[in-house]
């Protein structure tokens, strides 16, 4: 398994940006970052395909939450990660699959999307218990092969304590002829 980090200064923007504390604390006891369950789907793309994954879903119930680092945990070669975004979704259901372009070339699923490392999210409004965001992820396909995504690690701050959370977020990707081509899973063979 391979993973993709990002997140180098982001223990310093989070502590300028929200007031958290520098020092890293243990673990809370408290998750104020919360997973929106398991989810994982397929598609085959055409080689060279550029595309946004939006479908992961997290839910804040206190804030502000500084994101540290995030770290996307796969097997295969054939996907490159351009990027991770984050944005809030009020009370419009942002979630999708896939959309082209990375940001999204539809606006309104990049609207307020700032970069994952270093965003400081707020809490739930005043009479909400949640405050929504979508991740959403950057990739170009390859020319061959398949990738799988296993999971998401997210590691966060919240009032100076370090908390990290796995989300369970799948996805089999593989390059094929075109989109008509059937969902595949990393044994399939697309050559």
């Amino acid at each position: 398994m391979r993973t993709m980090r990002t997140g180098a200064l982001a223990v310093a923007l989070c502590a300028a940006l929200a007031g958290c504390g520098s020092a890293p604390h243990a673990t809370s006891d408290h998750v104020f970052l919360r997973s929106s369950g398991p989810y994982g789907w397929g598609h085959t793309f055409v080689p060279g395909t550029v595309f946004t994954d939006g479908f992961t879903v997290l839910e804040i119930t206190d804030g502000p939450v500084c994101i540290v680092t995030v770290d996307v945990q796969h097997t295969g070669t054939d996907a490159t990660l351009l990027g991770v975004d984050i944005r809030p979704l009020g009370g419009e259901i942002g979630e999708f699959e896939g959309t082209l372009g990375f940001p999204p070339m539809d606006v309104g699923a990049a609207a307020g999307a700032v970069p994952a490392v270093g965003a400081v999210l707020d809490g739930p409004t005043p009479g909400s218990t949640r405050a929504a965001y979508e991740l959403l992820i950057g990739y170009r396909m390859g020319s061959a092969g398949t990738y799988h995504r296993e999971r998401i690690v997210i590691t966060y701050e919240y009032q100076g304590h370090r908390s990290t959370l796995t989300e369970p977020s799948e996805i089999d990707l593989c390059v094929g002829s075109g989109p008509e081509d059937p969902p595949c899973t990393p044994d399939e063979d697309t050559s």
